[in-house]
């Protein structure tokens, strides 16, 4: 079997070098060349879980937040932390927004036995050559968030697509087929998911496309609102759906503010539960995320996989509740 010798003679470098390659450890783009070249020609696979049997466990788990301080994060975080405590792990939680560092950067805490695996939490876009990086470690890692397609590391995420199709139908079924869509910023790999389960809804139901229905925010109740008093003035609808709960409550304002009556003359639903989203009135229809679900799934797949010898690799999605309130509310119409 190939050893991490064998694939340094190879590349004609250390030992060390190729391990820090491996660990995503920074090295010359060049070299990461010759390394990977001889990966695939010694045919070597690191089995970092292999490894890991005979060795002391920690049974610590690291967390990795983007940011931490975001607000959506919370119910995932107790999700994390009753799965773990009942399959009987701690966890240290880390934040990448205070010092700016990659995900990769975490490969460490492994390297060093801090932790037995790493969940890497990332609701924005990831960059699919970290991505690689972390599937050639051979470390036990679970993505929640953009997996990249990957089919080799484990990653949970929230069905965006299916949601938004679902909520997008009852609408339809309300009787509405002028829907207007704030669609949500690129870096978002949930926005263009969101964006494909409502078209697919309109041509589930024949409806055409309309482009000029269609328009995109940046997910902040400022820009939807500007946004929705543009749209008032150019365009007849008896629908909106916000893609996330910043922009479904700037269209809310919108909306009163332009003497639309919600939902009589215009029906509005949204994505995210916020607190804001049943406090208001009427209370705002949305998509609630199952974060706590995918805290808790996201724990169980890393702890499966400490055991298998080849652990279960690619994306298992987490349905939305649809939460049907009075922006939507019509007697006679169920979800």
């Amino acid at each position: 079997m190939p050893t991490i010798h064998d694939v340094a003679l190879l590349a004609g470098t250390s030992k060390s070098t190729v391990s820090r390659y491996l660990n995503g450890g920074s090295i010359s783009s060049s070299k990461a060349a010759e390394i990977e070249q001889a990966i695939r020609r010694s045919g070597y696979s690191p089995n970092v879980n292999a490894r890991r049997l005979v060795q002391s466990r920690t049974n610590m788990l690291g967390i990795v937040f983007d940011d931490i301080a975001n607000y959506v994060y919370g119910d995932m975080m107790a999700g994390v932390q009753a799965a773990a405590r009942r399959l009987g792990f701690g966890c240290m939680f880390y934040s990448r927004a205070t010092d700016g560092k990659r995900e990769t950067d975490f490969l460490s805490l492994l390297s060093s036995c801090t932790v037995d695996g790493l969940i890497l939490i990332d609701l924005g876009r990831r960059d699919k050559s970290e991505v690689r990086q972390l599937e050639r470690s051979g470390c036990p890692i679970v993505l929640v968030g953009d997996g990249c397609g990957t089919e080799t590391l484990a990653a949970v995420d929230v069905d965006n697509t299916q949601g938004t199709e679902r909520e997008t139908a009852y609408l339809i079924r309300q009787g509405h087929r002028r829907i207007a869509y704030l669609q949500g910023p690129d870096e978002m790999p949930a926005a263009a998911a969101r964006l494909k389960g409502y078209l697919n809804a309109l041509h589930a139901a024949d409806i055409p496309v309309d482009p000029a229905l269609i328009r995109q925010v940046s997910w902040t109740v400022r820009d939807a609102n500007r946004c929705v008093t543009r749209l008032m003035a150019e365009q007849p609808f008896t629908a909106l759906i916000g893609s996330n709960a910043f922009s479904t409550y700037g269209a809310l304002l919108a909306l009163e503010d332009g003497g639309r009556r919600v939902p009589e003359d215009v029906a509005l639903a949204g994505f995210d539960e916020h607190p804001l989203c049943e406090h208001v009135r009427p209370g705002i229809t949305t998509l609630k995320q199952p974060f706590f679900e995918i805290g808790e799934a996201a724990v169980e797949r890393l702890v499966q996989g400490f055991e298998a010898e080849k652990p279960a690799g690619g994306t298992i999605l987490m349905q939305p509740e649809l939460l049907v309130r009075g922006t939507t509310e019509q007697k006679g119409v169920r979800a």
